[in-house]
């Protein structure tokens, strides 16, 4: 029971590592082009 847990824990921490650096790569995108727009 608790390995069962213990793997729903971990799919669920990969989802937000996911989520994470899906945000992260949007804000990049997003602050190249405002390093574009400042030239």
């Amino acid at each position: 029971m608790k390995g069962a847990g213990r793997q729903g824990q971990a799919s669920e921490i990969a989802r937000l590592k996911r989520e994470l650096a899906r945000v992260h790569m949007e804000q990049d995108i997003g602050a190249r082009y405002i390093i574009a727009d400042s030239r």
